[in-house]
């Protein structure tokens, strides 16, 4: 990410000597030298991990990381198509990865989100080959969420650890979340049975979508009043819909701050009830703990980078060996990061950060 431009005005002697009246009356100023590009923000004290995906796939994706270390998203290039999947690491610091399977009749999982109960929630396709809502459990394995009575399909995003889920409802047959998703909150409990479904609608928009809560239950997501209008917003069920005056809110922690992306030059965000919105320029923010540190994407001259923000400074996560992007998408209370890279190529390979 950027850092605050310094413009540097550079006289060349002949206007330096006119200014300060020597070196003969007439002579003129010569223009100005561009302003010289901004040093791009110091790396940050982390190492780099690369996250395997199922063994004969290539590629794989890591969305969120719970306070045990336990890390979700999914794995894909082989012949089994996209997979969830969870990696867990011991004492040791042993890597290991466990493939969560699909639906039955299913083609692809990806897993989202997990808590620090070990539940799992995400999307997956089942044997109609609408996308579904899924909750994943070490005893119970993967289950279908279930949708409210008249729509057809679902995804979830994010669960907290009282076992209040939020994602998506869809209408139809999946298409886009723009077009037609649909506020709900499942609640499950310990043993990932759902016990409740609701469908909050569209919050006033032609489509709504929560991304992520906290443990208060308290939602930060996106409303659409159409394709290119959208803007954030934080729920809460004492008050109701708060619209923030960003493009997306994409993150949320226990104090009720939430982050994302404002306007179209990818600026990222902190907003508070309270203190309203600090900018984090250039850059999407992704994920905020209970500590303040916001992770995400920065931009980095055309370079894109992940980054970790805190206390109003930003700094660069290391570039993972043999990559040109990296992006970071979750973030523990640990200050343990994930998220994933990509080399030359476009292949993407799921990675951990973590604090030296």
């Amino acid at each position: 990410m950027k850092t605050f431009a310094r413009f540097l005005c550079v006289l060349s002697l002949t206007a330096f000597l006119v200014a300060c009246g020597g070196g003969g009356g007439s002579a003129a100023a010569t223009a100005a030298s561009p302003p010289a590009p901004p040093p791009p923000p110091p790396v940050a004290d982390y190492t780099v991990l690369q996250l395997d995906p199922l063994p004969g796939d290539q590629r794989a994706n890591a969305e969120d990381i719970n306070d045990l270390a336990q890390i979700v998203g999914w794995s894909s290039g082989g012949s089994t198509g996209q997979t969830a999947l969870l990696w867990s690491i011991d004492q040791a610091g042993v890597v290991t990865a466990e493939s969560l399977g699909k639906l039955p009749g299913g083609t692809f999982s990806s897993a989202q989100a997990i808590n620090n109960n070990a539940q799992v929630v995400g999307f997956a396709d089942g044997a109609s080959g609408t996308r579904r809502p899924f909750i994943w459990t070490e005893t119970g394995g993967m289950r279908d969420l279930g949708v409210a009575v008249g729509l057809v399909g679902g995804q979830a995003h994010q669960i907290n650890d009282n076992g209040q889920v939020v994602g998506a409802l869809f209408q139809t047959e999946f298409s886009s979340l723009t077009d037609q998703g649909r506020f709900a909150i499942w609640t499950v409990d310990a043993a990932g049975t759902v016990t409740n479904i609701r469908d909050l609608g569209t919050l006033g928009g032609v489509a709504a979508s929560p991304w992520d809560n906290n443990a208060l239950g308290n939602v930060a997501g996106n409303i659409w009043f159409g394709a290119a209008q959208q803007t954030g917003f934080f729920w809460s069920e004492q008050g109701g819909v708060v619209e923030i005056n960003t493009e997306e809110a994409l993150g949320i922690n226990d104090n009720d701050e939430v982050v994302g992306v404002e306007g179209p030059n990818n600026t990222g965000f902190v907003w508070s009830s309270a203190s309203g919105i600090t900018v984090i320029p250039d850059g999407i923010a992704m994920s905020i703990n209970n500590s303040g540190q916001v992770v995400g994407r920065a931009d980095v001259g055309s370079d894109q980078q992940a980054f970790v923000w805190e206390a109003g400074e930003v700094t660069l996560l290391p570039m993972p060996e043999n990559r040109d992007f990296s992006w970071a998408i979750s973030v523990n209370e640990a200050g343990w990061i994930v998220g994933w890279s990509t080399d030359v190529d476009g292949n993407a390979y799921a990675n951990l950060w973590m604090p030296n």
